[in-house]
């Protein structure tokens, strides 16, 4: 090989080296994202099973609290 053909040789597997690193970066990048939007999902599943267990106990209350009223209007 001649040494032109040995510095073409080189300066593609420079170019390569640096698609790989770039494609390497994406890659984290895009499974960084993934986790992320991975919790916000799971965050938000969480939040609104909290949430409807804090709206059933107050309907709870409200049906305990309507069931009292009612009792006592019957026994006046």
């Amino acid at each position: 090989m001649s040494a032109d053909e040995v510095s073409a040789l080189r300066e593609d597997i420079a170019v390569l080296r640096a698609i790989v690193e770039e494609r390497s970066k994406s890659a984290h990048n895009n499974s960084t994202m993934l986790k992320t939007i991975g919790v916000a999902v799971a965050l938000q599943i969480v939040m609104s099973i909290y949430i409807a267990g804090q709206k059933t106990q107050m309907l709870d209350r409200l049906q305990a609290d309507v069931v009292a009223i009612q009792a006592h209007l019957e026994n006046k």
